[in-house]
């Protein structure tokens, strides 16, 4: 009787061996197809960062933007007489707020 117990429960183990691999293979799959989606949505971004250069006009806006927002916080660190004055940009999808 203890045989034939020894051998049912060495069945089961080896059934539940199999399962764990199966389980670990397809979890391998996984995780390789995600890592490769992953890679290359990061090499799209890439792309579009180191291979776009501003034009003249993109490069003028921003500049002047830039020394606006300069100006605006100077003037405001002058008049609140502070050590440092912050700037927070908010964007709200181009939706209006009412």
């Amino acid at each position: 009787m203890e045989w034939l117990q020894v051998a049912n429960s060495m069945k089961e183990i080896g059934v539940s061996i199999v399962c764990c691999a199966i389980f670990a293979v397809i979890a391998y799959k996984m995780f390789k197809m995600f890592k490769m989606q992953q890679d290359k949505l990061f090499n799209k971004l890439l792309d579009g960062i180191n291979n776009h250069t501003l034009s003249k006009e993109e490069n003028d806006k921003i500049s002047k933007i830039e020394n606006e927002i300069q100006h605006v916080l100077k003037e405001a660190l002058v008049e609140t007489n502070s050590a440092r004055v912050s700037f927070v940009r908010y964007h709200n999808r181009r939706k209006r707020i009412k």
